[in-house]
């Protein structure tokens, strides 16, 4: 029998606190559950009951029989949830009755006797609300009143009695709130089974048995049953009990859309059909995108469209991810939540969590794996093929008061790529066929012509996924998922669904995290301790050191050997080999031989073989012959490495040594001597070889030579692994040396001969890894790395290194320390020096250039809505950056500070192309990242990033080309048909994620799934209640108020209230608008401008211009909030145009203002103006040295002072926000004084000409015509002043006549340049 160990006291006390906390939480939760003033709803309602006195005996089952709740009734959701606690406790503290402590033992049987007094109360709370109900009849509230109870207002005074009535009127557990207002979901339960997931709808029955005892699932057709127990016993206060091995809540589609048709306004948004952007070649949303008019009912009527008037059309997108419900560093606990998005709500709303759809979460504590998933999207797919098909009639909603029908379909699977494979049943990155976009193989991966990419084809997609589903066994499932790539999804059981079509790529995943952070991360390096380099991760020299002996036996196999040869060398060796030839060295090890294979056919090198292919011919060994008579011949200069051949097909294989063929002049032997050597070469007897290998491995050298030849031959084949006929032609000298030098090497005996200490010769032989392991520790390890070795490779090393065996350990790493003080390895104490202290590690962003890019990331002012990288990026200790960091990071901070460092290098240098290299896929990011696209914005998108990818393969031969960067190459088409990039990112979902983890748990892990739906639901509906649209505006500005004065109380009602504040409310909305008058000097600019816009050539003197005006906190601009330096000044820098210049111009908002005049015609206008202080700007020849204009993406520099002038600004000439900073820079040319501006705009399509005459429209502007001379383009984009985002064509028209008033010509020579005639 076992013993078991004894607890420490940490843990036992550990136990008994939980044991503790339980018994707090049971006491807690029983006293809620015993106050339930909301009536359950029953299965069988009491009124149809025939029997008033019906009783029933305790079914075996829980919740079933007479007293049944519904699981689907939201009112039962807390004893339900009440329920199920009880049995998960009992479940998952069985362990402590068997626990060594009787404190431990005496508190455990405490527990369970008030868990089994719970769960017979729990039961009786039933009974006697049935019995109540039966007495007393509900009424149905379908007949009250619409408007509800009419509440009449109070005078409080001083009344004890009024304030009495008040305070016991007012809930003292938030519990009580959520049950009174209803605000728990609607849910559907199932039996999930705790091995393969599959679910078994948990009906309210009066039956037991309501699904099966075990699973009944099976991985294939021809498979056995999971067979996985489905429920649970457990004796409680005499009887046995069943409850479900482990439950799945998933909250009901229907009931969750018609609460949301009911918010006010929102139905009115969501059945809006028109276009969100306006224009025919542009899209600004899915709802602009082609992808919604593939969708057709089964009738052939389009889905969604103008024409639908008087049903409801909704489409959705669908996010599965996982998550750590204990946040980063938690316990490896995870579950999987699964979202849904509204497409047919604004961009501006539909991440918004009060509009997300928590459709479920997957319980953990481990994701389901591959086709398990189908199981969970099952009933989401059942829930959608209905609506779909026969939609969900709406008996009332605001818009409908008789009644609406809807129809709704799911579009978009959104996901980083693991997710994204597991829900489209396509394989993952680590597959053969890697991409879920392109028939691609892995060993193709590098082949950048995306035209001639095969791609998947609908029928045939289909074909497989079907074969798949209808395979027999687990192997054949397994064959066709290797061969294709492709399984079964619950997806393809929708009618409309194409799995060629309904493809998203979130760059979110993809670009930022991925492209971004890979090209920083792992090709050119980021580190706070390496120095500065230019080489990358892919040259990094520490990674795998190659030993001198190993580069010139390469070299020697490359030119001399064998392809086997070749074929054995490690990958390390053969990475070296092409980098010396000049040839890429990344990728895997068969692409390494296949490039040098290669290079031996073209240099026709000896015994190089044709077509580049490895040879499966064993390995020649011949040893020379060192014959004593050849005197005549001279001596032959020979390598001693040469003499050493390292086979390296196994890095843990063992050593074999060949020694390179000598040249041999055999003399006349007569025919005796031949008789004789027969004689002398009979086989050897097993005796013989028995005695030899005792000798080879223990004996001595003269013992040695006392065996006969054939036993010298056939121990030489033995110990390397070599034919016997090899050795036919040998003599015993030659075989005797040979086997001497084996003997040495492996540290039986010393180059003398004289066998070493027992100890040693008993050693087992180091390995080819273990080799180059001890090399790499002898030349950059540390003193304690030396003494750490086996001393086989000690005695190796000695060998090698010092020409030297010795007796024991400690002499062997004595005299290796010794010599590298010698060598300068180490210093006098044993420590490296600084250059092998680091391997002479380079990164491409080390300390300098990382110290340059921080100092400028502090100098840098950014608007409140960009999510900054955080000041120690690069370091260690600050870990993984996440999506919003990395690309502030890359497309701002670092732009910023390499375009300064490097901008000013010749174009020939490698830090400039490498600076053009990275601007390549930073513009391509900012192009595809915009809130609005254009065929020509993704075909430039495409532009750059092929251009990236191109270069990025020959300025860094070391690396290829991962999965993210292949499908990023994907992104163009994927986006023509789904829309721009916000309406298939994870961004939304992530903060959805973030939500569920600080929702509080109590760490009841068995119920964390539950939780999260539950918490979630209800800080979504009385988020909704708490909306300004539903409640009077003071209750809501109440709200808000007793909010943030109580934010500190960690109570459950402010934990729940905590989502209640909008995400877009703003501290400066409370402040009422400021009348003011303006200065002398800014009135008289602000006149100017007003004759301006107004057409106003000659000022009349009589006129009196009013000076006062409303100042404003704010403004809001294409969703952007725009305010005054003095009250937020990271908002307050901008770049603007207006209509003397077209030349974008940046400067800072000094007030924002509301200005009424009256026009020439005499009618009243109020308008809103911004008082800017612009930066002033350079002359020719500065502009000459601004390394900014190359890139003209990324702003421009500017004089660190602002005009004496101020500008005054309308909002239709307002562009965006921008960065400002103040670099530091390498060229002579640019000292302090200058300032650098980087436009953020992040809704233009930035692309060719668009990104040059975007917004230069303007309140007096009724025409707008562009001529082209040198750029073909055809079409620009010219937003009207008033919003409606209309596309004017180019006319290459000759001008005849221009007038400021009546039109604008635009005369463009270059991007760089456009000129107002």
């Amino acid at each position: 029998m076992q013993s078991v160990a004894s607890p420490t006291a940490n843990e036992r006390a550990s136990i008994i606190s939980r044991i503790r906390e339980l018994q707090n939480t049971l006491t807690r939760k029983r006293e809620f559950a015993s106050e339930h003033a909301t009536p359950l709803s029953f299965v069988v309602a009491p009124l149809a009951s025939r029997d008033g006195s019906a009783t029933q005996s305790i079914p075996r089952e829980l919740n079933t029989g007479l007293y049944a709740l519904r699981y689907e009734a939201s009112v039962n959701n807390h004893l339900l949830s009440y329920e199920e606690w009880l049995l998960k406790t009992i479940q998952s503290c069985e362990a402590y009755s068997r626990s060594p402590i009787p404190e431990v033992r005496l508190r455990y049987a405490v527990l369970q006797r008030n868990l089994e007094v719970a769960i017979t109360d729990f039961e009786q709370w039933k009974a006697e609300e049935w019995r109540r109900q039966l007495q007393n009849p509900m009424i149905d509230t379908a007949d009250a009143p619409s408007n509800g109870t009419v509440v009449q207002p109070h005078r409080f005074d001083t009344d004890d009695k009024q304030f009495k009535t008040i305070a016991s009127s007012i809930p003292s557990d938030v519990r009580l709130v959520i049950t009174t207002l209803d605000l728990s979901p609607q849910t559907i339960t199932f039996v999930c089974c705790p091995r393969c997931f599959a679910l078994y709808r948990l009906q309210s029955s009066e039956e037991d048995d309501q699904y099966p005892k075990s699973c009944q699932e099976r991985k294939a057709n021809g498979s056995p049953p999971c067979s996985a127990q489905l429920r649970i016993t457990r004796t409680i206060r005499g009887v046995d009990r069943t409850f479900p091995a482990r439950r799945f809540r998933m909250q009901d589609f229907d009931d969750w859309l018609g609460r949301t048709l009911c918010r006010p306004g929102l139905e009115t948004v969501m059945d809006s059909r028109t276009s969100t952007c306006g224009v025919k070649e542009a899209m600004a949303d899915i709802r602009d995108a082609p992808i919604l008019d593939t969708i057709l009912l089964p009738n052939g009527e389009k889905f969604v469209g103008p024409h639908v008037m008087d049903e409801g059309r909704y489409t959705f997108s669908i996010c599965m991810d996982g998550l750590n419900p204990r946040g980063k560093g938690g316990p490896p606990v995870s579950v999987c939540s699964i979202f849904l998005a509204c497409l047919d709500l604004p961009p501006n709303m539909r991440y918004k969590q009060e509009n997300m759809f928590l459709v479920a979460v997957i319980p953990g504590p481990r994701h389901p794996s591959k086709e398990q998933i189908n199981y969970l999207l099952k009933p989401i797919v059942t829930t959608f093929h209905r609506t779909y098909q026969h939609g969900v009639f709406y008996s009332r909603t605001p818009n409908f008061p008789r009644g609406k029908m809807t129809r709704s379909a799911l579009v978009l699977p959104i996901g980083d790529s693991l997710a994204y494979a597991q829900m489209m049943g396509c394989a993952p990155p680590t597959h053969t066929h890697f991409c879920p976009f392109c028939l691609l193989t892995v060993d193709k991966i590098e082949d950048l012509d995306w035209q001639n990419w095969p791609t998947h084809d609908s029928d045939r997609y289909l074909s497989i996924a079907k074969s798949w589903l209808e395979a027999e066994t687990e192997e054949d499932r397994a064959a066709i998922y290797k061969v294709h790539g492709i399984r079964w999804s619950e997806l393809l059981r929708l009618p409309y669904w194409d799995p060629t079509k309904f493809r998203t790529i979130d760059i979110m995943h993809n670009l930022y995290s991925g492209v971004l952070a890979h090209h920083i991360v792992s090709i050119w390096g980021i580190s706070s301790e390496l120095q500065d380099g230019l080489e990358g991760v892919t040259f990094d020299p520490s990674k795998r050191k190659v030993s001198a002996d190993e580069r010139t036996e390469g070299r020697r196999v490359l030119q001399f050997g064998t392809d086997h040869q070749l074929d054995k060398l490690l990958k390390p060796v053969l990475r070296q080999l092409c980098r010396e030839e000049g040839l890429r060295f990344s990728g895997r090890k068969g692409k390494l031989l296949k490039r040098l294979h290669n290079l031996r056919s073209e240099r026709h090198w000896p015994e190089a073989q044709s077509a580049g292919q490895p040879s499966k011919t064993r390995p020649r060994v011949r040893f020379p012959t060192i014959l004593d008579d050849q005197e005549e011949s001279p001596p032959q200069q020979v390598d001693p490495v040469d003499l050493m051949d390292i086979h390296a097909g196994d890095p843990e294989g063992e050593c074999s040594y060949e020694t390179r063929v000598l040249p041999q002049h055999t003399p006349h032997r007569s025919e005796t001597d031949r008789r004789t050597r027969s004689k002398r070469n009979e086989p050897a007897t097993d005796d013989e070889m028995t005695r030899g290998r005792s000798v080879l491995e223990r004996g001595s050298k003269s013992e040695l030579r006392t065996l006969r030849v054939p036993v010298l031959r056939m121990l030489c084949s033995e110990v390397f692994h070599v034919p016997l006929a090899e050795y036919d032609e040998h003599s015993k000298e030659a075989l005797l040396s040979a086997l001497h030098q084996y003997r040495v090497e492996n540290g039986i005996c010393d180059e003398e001969g004289k066998v070493l200490h027992r100890s040693l010769r008993r050693l087992k032989q180091a390995s080819v890894a273990e080799l180059a392991a001890a090399d790499n520790a002898l030349e950059y390890g540390s003193k304690s790395k030396v003494k750490s070795l086996r001393v086989a490779q000690l005695v190796a090393l000695c060998t090698i290194r010092l020409g030297k065996h010795y007796l024991n350990k400690k002499q062997a790493v004595d005299n290796l320390l010794e010599y590298r003080v010698h060598q300068g390895i180490t210093d006098a104490r044993g420590k490296l020096v600084e250059e092998r202290r680091k391997g002479k590690r380079t990164r491409v962003i080390g300390k300098q250039r990382l110290s340059i890019v921080w100092k400028d990331m502090q100098t840098t002012i950014l608007p409140s809505f960009i999510t900054p990288a955080p000041i120690t990026a690069g370091t260690k200790g600050q870990g993984n950056l996440g999506a919003a960091e990395w690309r502030s990071f890359c497309t701002i901070n670092l732009p910023i500070s390499l375009i300064a460092l490097w901008g000013s290098f010749a174009e020939d240098s490698r830090e400039y192309q490498l600076l053009a290299n990275f601007m390549d896929l930073v513009t391509a990011v900012k192009l595809v990242s915009t809130r609005i696209i254009t065929a020509q914005s993704l075909a430039d998108y495409r532009t750059h990033l092929h251009s990236y990818l191109t270069n990025l393969l020959v300025l860094f031969p070391g690396t290829t080309i991962n999965h993210n960067q292949h499908r990023a190459l994907h992104i163009p088409e994927i986006f023509a048909h789904t829309g721009p990039a916000h309406a298939q990112w994870c961004f939304g979902f992530e903060r959805g994620n973030h939500e569920l983890q600080v929702i509080n748990t109590n760490n009841q892990n068995d119920s964390i799934a539950s939780t999260f739906l539950e918490r979630f639901c209800n800080k979504q509906n009385i988020r909704h209640i708490f909306t300004g649209a539903v409640l009077p505006a003071q209750f809501s500005r109440a709200a808000s108020l007793f909010i943030k004065a109580f934010s500190s109380d960690s109570g459950d009602l402010f934990d729940i209230l905590g989502m209640v504040t909008s995400e877009d409310e703003d501290d400066d909305s409370t402040e009422n608008d400021a009348s003011t008058q303006l200065s002398r000097e800014i009135a008289e600019c602000l006149h100017d401008k007003t004759d301006f816009i107004d057409g106003i050539t000659q000022r009349n003197t009589q006129h009196i211009f009013v000076r006062r005006v409303e100042v404003i906190p704010f403004i809001t601009e294409r969703g952007f909030k725009y305010k005054a330096a003095h009250r937020s000044p990271r908002d307050s820098y901008i770049a603007f145009r207006t209509g003397e210049q077209q030349r974008w111009r940046a400067g800072r908002i000094a007030q924002i203002f509301r200005h009424s005049r009256r026009k020439p015609s005499g009618i009243r206008v109020t308008e809103v103006f911004l008082d800017v202080e612009e930066y002033r700007r350079l002359d020719d020849g500065e502009k000459m040295n601004d390394p900014y204009r190359k890139f003209p993406l990324f702003g421009k520099l500017f004089r660190d002072e602002f005009l004496a002038q101020h500008t005054i600004v309308t909002v239709a000439e307002l562009w965006c926000h921008c960065a400002i900073s103040r670099p530091a820079f390498t060229s002579e040319a640019l000292k302090a004084g200058y300032i650098h501006a980087l436009p953020l705009d992040k809704v233009s399509p930035m692309s060719t000409t668009e990104c040059y005459i975007h917004q230069l429209a303007y309140n007096w502007l009724p025409l707008v015509v562009v001529m082209l001379s040198t750029i073909s383009a055809t079409h620009a984009i010219l937003p009207k002043p008033w919003g409606s985002n209309e596309y004017c064509n180019v006319l290459s028209l000759p001008i005849t006549t221009s007038s400021r008033f009546g039109a604008l010509v635009v005369v463009i020579s270059e991007p760089e340049h456009a000129i107002v005639v």
